[in-house]
């Protein structure tokens, strides 16, 4: 699918409004495979369960997608313990929330 069949969609199912703000969680993809398998063991659904190269092209359009709208994407280290990343998290909707 193509980047300008995703918004495609998007507009057809939410008339075009778009959120105020998107966070982009990153982390490296061994470490989101790590935590994926640490939560789901060897059950994983059908997203989960694809290669590491599907994984990666994912990661690489939704960083294309924030670089395309840096005002409104904030992209956020999602390494670190529960807590670093809600401080994170929250530090990136700061702005909105004053």
């Amino acid at each position: 699918m193509r980047d300008a069949d995703i918004m495609a969609l998007h507009q057809i199912g939410s008339n075009g409004v778009l959120p105020d703000r998107t966070l982009l969680l990153a982390m490296a993809g061994d470490e989101a495979g790590r935590r994926a398998r640490e939560r789901d063991g060897e059950a994983s659904d059908r997203i989960g369960g694809r290669a590491d190269d599907f994984h990666a092209k994912v990661a690489q359009a939704f960083i294309a997608f924030a670089g395309s709208e840096p005002d409104r994407f904030r992209q956020v280290d999602a390494a670190g313990t529960p807590e670093m990343v809600t401080a994170r998290l929250l530090d990136a909707l700061a702005d909105l929330l004053a």
